[in-house]
């Protein structure tokens, strides 16, 4: 629960035990792991995989009304609702990066893409960096490009976007070596359920000039973007902490060396 974000009283809570115990149990873990914060014990349960997100994680913030959700249109669509139980039934009990490349790969074979990604947006940079990024069966490592005038911006600005054979029209001043002949674009932006804050986008790729995305892939990859979201934004959380911590105990060592001196 300290790998999912839970907060010591949300934990006593949900255990029905006092803040207390669940304080000693946190530093019993910690003198048994060898760390001395919840920064370091979260991240040991998210690469460990004992801290999956389960749907009231990923809900929990993001108050969504059945319209608003794309798990009420399941019902109506049983295609989508059995290539959502395909895909979150290959990354159940994986996380973190494992859990974005097992996705991506999950939904370019189930959805038959050539691709699919998961973009994160680095605001200080105001630029679009790769996360996982699989193209024609192979992973395309360091992408990175300008958020302004790409479709990510479009996906993140409007939730959803997608051109079917225009991608190359759409977006012509990307380098064409970096859309990789790209003809067809579907994406879906993605929020952090805690901040509210977009932080990426979850992409489909097609590079047919004839082929489209249905509707089917359109509710799946909505679907799939909500845990896509809590996890990176949960990733984004863990990382900052840890820099927060790295850049204190530095303060910490300097601050000895010159006593020292």
């Amino acid at each position: 629960m300290i790998g999912r974000g839970y907060s010591i009283p949300k934990i006593a809570e949900k255990l029905f035990r006092s803040q207390k115990t669940i304080e000693t149990h946190r530093h019993s873990l910690g003198r048994k792991l060898g760390v001395s914060n919840r920064v370091e014990l979260a991240r040991i349960a998210i690469q460990t995989g004992l801290a999956p997100l389960e749907l009231e994680d990923i809900n929990a913030s993001a108050s969504l009304t059945n319209s608003q959700n794309p798990r009420s249109r399941l019902g109506d669509d049983l295609h989508a609702a059995e290539l959502v139980h395909r895909i979150e039934w290959a990354c159940a009990g994986v996380v973190g990066l494992t859990y974005a490349r097992v996705l991506c790969e999950s939904l370019s074979q189930e959805l038959g893409t050539t691709g699919a990604g998961i973009l994160s947006h680095e605001t200080e940079q105001n630029a679009i960096r790769s996360l996982a990024l699989l193209y024609r069966g192979e992973w395309v490592d360091g992408v990175s490009f300008p958020y302004v005038g790409s479709p990510c911006e479009q996906a993140i600005s409007k939730e959803i976007h997608r051109c079917d054979g225009t991608f190359p029209e759409c977006f012509p001043d990307i380098d064409p070596d970096s859309r990789f002949g790209i003809k067809s674009y579907l994406g879906v932006g993605l929020v952090d359920p805690l901040t509210q804050e977009s932080i990426g986008t979850l992409a489909l790729f097609l590079d047919e000039a004839t082929a489209s995305f249905d509707l089917a892939a359109e509710t799946v990859l909505q679907v799939c973007a909500q845990r896509t979201a809590a996890e990176l934004g949960r990733m984004r959380l863990i990382d900052s902490l840890q820099r927060s911590v790295e850049s204190l105990e530095q303060r910490l060592a300097t601050l000895e060396q010159d006593e020292a001196d």
